[in-house]
């Protein structure tokens, strides 16, 4: 649906996910990995999983899933490897050319002070429109997904002004900052709990030096263009307490997306005013975000889809393993929902998937290789059951006890990157419940 949009962020295209796996009960499709899974091991493993999986469907967050080894009549043992070598890595990833860009300003008890402005520019298409004449004005349409941040119910206050140097939606990521001109202001508006669309007009002024480079007849109009404008900022107020986010790609053949608007304004023969709009679609756009003030994390990992990845180091008992068919294997986080449900009146974009990438070594930009690659494995959460992701890794503790490829890493992030803001915690490795575990499922 995004992945148009989504190729343009770098050179690489970027292979998104759509399928869902809820709980123990369903098995994860892999992809990317090897399967060096041998010889009786499958045809034994592929009956018997149909079984096993039955009886590990429940989400139980109220204790300890598994224990070292339980076996039962059937021949079926559980084994539990705590995960205790875990890393929070900050590595930011793109905020440009994403299906959404967050505008406002919101200070989260839990998870810190949250400021974004988007930015954006104009095609300079003349399929779109001929020419640009003084007679026109221009306007900025802002179409909003109606998910929000903060407090939902709260007007906000935005400004637009021109920005200050030349800016790639390609290149900008979260945490970088642009510099804006807040001496010419473009415009303004307000946007009410209940509202989805803006239309703010934009001054003459910039109209004026936004139509030098449209009218423009040069050979080299539109590099001469990318290189020198610089576009507009949409900047919250500081007494805002909500963010929102801008659409930029449809969900359906039929949606409006945020975009431009050239206006023609004249009088019919009966003297009535006649207005007619011509769309000039949104070229560049990104967000330019910072978080700060960001609460301790006690004991817990802080994950955020903006900058954040888990840098997880399995160690499996090899020798315990190797002479068991491995049926199924789950990684199990535990969501600490403690600091969100201490303030229930604000809203926050609901967390419902984690994914799980696999790296032989940590790669130079692993952000850049999250967004451009497809996770080897991911789930859902639970319809009854939100406190806990259970991520389906057979395939990979099985290359790790079978295969030839060992000590690699699972790199866990957060929902997609889409321009809309996720954050959650994890129980550390101080919760002897809680705690990340991993539950291996073997049979006789």
């Amino acid at each position: 649906m995004y992945q148009i949009n989504l190729q343009n962020i770098i050179e690489k295209l970027p292979i998104m996910t759509n399928s869902s796996h809820h709980c123990a009960s369903n098995p994860n499709r892999t992809q990317g990995t090897s399967s060096s899974y041998k010889g009786g091991h499958f045809l034994t493993s592929a009956f018997i999983l149909l079984l096993t999986l039955a009886t590990l469907s429940g989400c139980d967050t109220s204790g300890s899933v598994g224990s070292d080894i339980i076996s039962d009549e059937g021949g079926t043992s559980t084994t539990t490897v705590d995960v205790d070598n875990i890393t929070l890595l900050d590595t930011p990833t793109f905020s440009g050319r994403l299906p959404h860009s967050s505008i406002g300003l919101f200070e989260d008890p839990a998870y810190g002070r949250l400021e974004s402005s988007a930015v954006i520019k104009p095609v300079i298409s003349k399929a779109q429109v001929d020419t640009l004449t003084e007679s026109n004005s221009m306007l900025l349409k802002l179409i909003f997904n109606p998910t929000v941040y903060g407090n939902e119910n709260t007007v906000s206050e935005f400004e637009i002004f021109e920005v200050d140097e030349v800016w790639r939606g390609t290149q900008l990521r979260y945490g970088d900052d642009l510099a804006i001109n807040r001496q010419n202001k473009v415009g303004e508006f307000l946007l009410t709990a209940d509202e989805d669309t803006a239309t703010v007009e934009l001054s003459d002024e910039w109209k004026e030096s936004f139509a030098e480079f449209f009218n423009s007849i040069s050979a080299d109009r539109d590099s001469t263009y990318r290189q020198n404008f610089t576009g507009l900022a949409i900047v919250p107020s500081q007494n805002n307490e909500v963010i929102r986010f801008l659409k930029h790609a449809a969900e359906e053949e039929e949606d409006e997306i945020t975009s431009f608007i050239v206006r023609s304004t004249s009088v019919n023969d009966d003297g009535e005013e006649v207005i007619e709009d011509e769309i000039l679609d949104a070229r560049d756009w990104a967000s330019v975000f910072s978080r700060s003030n960001e609460p301790p994390s006690n004991n817990s990992f802080i994950v955020h889809n903006t900058n954040n990845v888990l840098r997880i180091k399995i160690e499996l008992p090899l020798e315990e393993l190797s002479g068991r068919n491995i049926v199924n294997a789950q990684l199990f986080l535990y969501k600490n929902s403690i600091p969100e449900n201490s303030t229930p009146s604000i809203t926050r974009p609901s967390l419902t998937q984690v994914r799980a990438h696999i790296f032989d070594e940590q790669p130079d930009d692993v952000m850049a290789d999250i967004f451009t690659t497809n996770a080897n494995f991911f789930t859902n959460t639970d319809e009854d059951e939100d406190e806990l992701f259970n991520i389906n890794i057979t395939q990979f503790v099985l290359d790790e006890v079978y295969g030839s490829q060992e000590n690699r890493e699972l790199y866990i992030t957060i929902q997609s990157v889409n321009g809309i803001l996720y954050s959650t915690r994890f129980f550390g490795t101080s919760d002897d419940t809680l705690n990340p575990k991993i539950v291996i499922t073997t049979v006789e």
